[in-house]
């Protein structure tokens, strides 16, 4: 009984346990952001609706604070990934953002750690309730395929 007391115990405390990025969102979360993701689900949201660029704007401290967080925790300089377009012109790049989340109902950023294989992308569908963090890979371009990898049949084949 005591092992089953601890455990309960614990995940209490892991759920009061409040994370870097629980902080971050309640310090600065805004009341703009209710009525954004409620407009969202309902399919209404406008670019042109009040406390859009708010919320953009947050989720883009979201990301550098993300991106902040990670590279302490790396040793590393990790950055969110914007193209010299994005950067050079702000006001396009949250045009873009709030198209995003008006058509798709999507949040998209990405984060560059230094060394790593390709950009971290990540989507918050606001419609969906998901987080999609994903990375894209390249094909080896030289070597063969091995038995058993993609390509080559698992069961033996009849005379």
């Amino acid at each position: 009984m005591d092992g089953v007391r601890r455990r309960r115990h614990q995940r209490r405390r892991l759920k009061r346990r409040a994370t870097p990025t629980r902080r971050f969102v309640s310090k600065h979360g805004s009341a703009a952001w209710v009525t954004i993701r409620e407009s969202v689900a309902a399919g209404t949201l406008r670019t042109s609706d009040k406390g859009l660029a708010e919320v953009i704007s947050r989720w883009e401290q979201l990301l550098r604070f993300a991106a902040l967080r990670l590279g302490r925790e790396l040793g590393a300089d990790v950055e969110v990934q914007l193209s010299r377009k994005q950067e050079s012109e702000p006001t396009r790049r949250i045009s873009l953002q709030a198209q995003s989340l008006v058509e798709r109902g999507v949040l998209p950023g990405s984060i560059r750690i230094p060394g790593a294989v390709a950009p971290i992308d990540i989507a918050v569908d606001v419609r969906a309730g998901k987080v999609t963090v994903s990375l894209d890979i390249d094909a080896p371009k030289e070597g063969r395929a091995t038995p058993g990898s993609a390509g080559s049949s698992s069961t033996p084949r009849r005379p």
